[in-house]
């Protein structure tokens, strides 16, 4: 009687190749912001510059992680986006608190 409420869940390759893709995007963006900062403002700005560098390596842990071990709890999931979301955003929110 119960087994038509279970919720219809993602297979979990399709699952997996949806949090390597997001773990890639923000590793891509910790890497470019890293490098935009550097070139752009030099040492002046080194919090958001280690918040970018975070950003890319936490993001290409989880996502060598997810990668090797395959895929983790909804619960570690959801934590490892939280984290890596924002320290992506960190630097922003510093920028638009202190600098305006």
């Amino acid at each position: 009687m119960f087994d038509s409420l279970d919720p219809r869940e993602e297979p979990p390759e399709q699952s997996l190749r949806l949090y390597v893709w997001l773990y890639a995007v923000w590793a891509a963006v910790g890497l470019l912001g890293f490098v935009v900062s550097i070139w752009k403002h030099g040492n002046t700005r080194i919090l958001g510059v280690a918040c970018y560098l975070a950003t890319f390596i936490l993001a290409l842990f989880f996502l060598v992680k997810a990668l090797a071990t395959g895929l983790p709890t909804r619960r570690k999931l959801n934590a490892q986006s939280t984290v890596v979301t924002l320290l992506g955003l960190l630097p922003m929110f510093i920028r638009d608190l202190f600098l305006r």
